[in-house]
């Protein structure tokens, strides 16, 4: 299944072109569409197809997206998962987590009066992009908001194209639409004649990503606790890559010990195997003591350990000196060592001043960690940073020299 992470502003129509995309390609219950209905009646609103999404009342009261919401859809007889992030500034934490399991993004810039390609939408953008996604469509939203216009459309397309070159990105497509009158999404519209190319879908559709690299073969399970049976203790994880089966030999990181998977339980039940995905139990040869953050792996699984991190950090605050990182759950104090250029996301140039940078650096930790880069295992490649206790940005793992 491909998928796809819908960026942009608070209030240019990220879940209302999702919701939309549902109705057309009939992927949403009719009694969820009544309910959604009902709904944008009593708060006095015309029929909200971001309704579908938004599930709280308080987003539905004030227009806003608070956590990450996934929705699944079939076209042409591929699937296809969108998740749409919360964009106001406050909540980047869960934009971050949103687009860190996607493979392509849907950038939505209104074109209406005011609004346009605003700083929140720069800072989606470089995020989504460092955390690997490197094709976006851009819908250019609201067409219907500036009578159709195509010199609306292109004075967005020039702003939003300059970005995507400053910061490096070089594949994506642009597309006007109405995502509240669902133009241009699935069909072509006969308002915007002017426009030669596809429909957003089926742009979407003609691009297909299909991941996949040699050490996803290689068993790899994140341990996250243990699991108290009636009689027996078990570790708990999620298995990130590969398969895993019963009797079978790792590796545990960091101690670098091997060991041998004695039982395995998928579900709460027995199981001889287990895929990428699933969570499991497991009971092994040797008794693992706090487990969260340890690392089972085949013994050809590219990963690392060790108290220096090859990484690329993003600061959305000031750093103190006090600064630690959040790793798979474990905290840990570190300091930055060598730091490479940095970079103002909201330019894509050198960065001169203010608190928002992104930049390659070394962090040192207070204690060895087991990591790999972000592009082979996500999960043992990125990080929260702290400073002071409080949310300062995030950072992924750089691939090692």
């Amino acid at each position: 299944m491909d998928r796809i992470v819908v960026l942009g502003h608070k209030d240019h129509g990220k879940s209302t072109l999702i919701g939309q995309l549902l109705i057309q390609t009939n992927s949403v219950f009719e009694s969820r569409i009544a309910e959604a209905k009902r709904a944008s009646k009593r708060l006095g609103k015309k029929f909200e197809p971001a309704f579908l999404l938004d599930s709280f009342s308080e987003e539905r009261a004030y227009g806003l997206t608070l956590d990450t919401t996934r929705a699944e859809l079939k076209y042409k007889g591929a699937a296809y998962e969108f998740i749409d992030v919360p964009g106001h500034k406050e909540l980047i934490q869960n934009m971050i987590t949103g687009a860190s399991y996607a493979d392509s993004a849907i950038l939505v810039v209104s074109a209406k009066a005011g609004e346009g390609f605003k700083d929140q939408t720069r800072r989606h953008v470089f995020i989504a992009n460092m955390l690997g996604i490197d094709f976006f469509i851009v819908a250019v939203n609201k067409l219907d908001a500036v009578g159709y216009s195509e010199q609306a459309f292109n004075r967005i397309k020039g702003e939003v194209e300059a970005y995507l070159k400053a910061v490096g990105i070089n594949n994506f497509v642009f597309v006007p639409v109405s995502a509240y009158t669902g133009e241009n999404l699935v069909a072509l519209s006969k308002n915007m004649k002017w426009y030669k190319g596809k429909p957003l879908l089926e742009i979407l559709h003609s691009r297909v990503h299909k991941k996949g690299h040699g050490h996803e073969r290689q068993a790899v399970v994140l341990l996250h606790g243990t699991v108290e049976g009636e009689r027996e203790r078990f570790i708990a994880g999620r298995v990130i890559s590969g398969k895993l089966s019963s009797k079978q030999q790792l590796l545990l990181l960091p101690e670098n010990k091997k060991v041998t998977l004695l039982s395995l339980l998928v579900k709460g039940k027995k199981s001889r195997q287990a895929k990428k995905g699933e969570n499991i139990a497991a009971k092994l040869s040797v008794d693992v003591k706090e487990p969260k953050g340890k690392v089972l792996a085949s013994t050809n699984a590219d990963i690392s350990v060790g108290k220096k991190l090859p990484a690329k950090i993003l600061t959305v605050s000031g750093l103190s000196s006090k600064l630690q990182i959040n790793f798979n759950g474990v905290l840990l104090d570190c300091k930055i060592g060598k730091l490479g250029r940095k970079t103002d996301i909201l330019t894509g140039k050198p960065y001169k001043h203010g608190k928002i940078f992104a930049a390659e650096c070394e962090l040192e930790l207070s204690k060895p960690i087991v990591y790999s880069s972000f592009a082979k295992y996500p999960e043992l490649g990125r990080f929260i940073l702290l400073s002071d206790g409080n949310f300062s940005g995030f950072g992924i793992v750089n691939n090692r020299n």
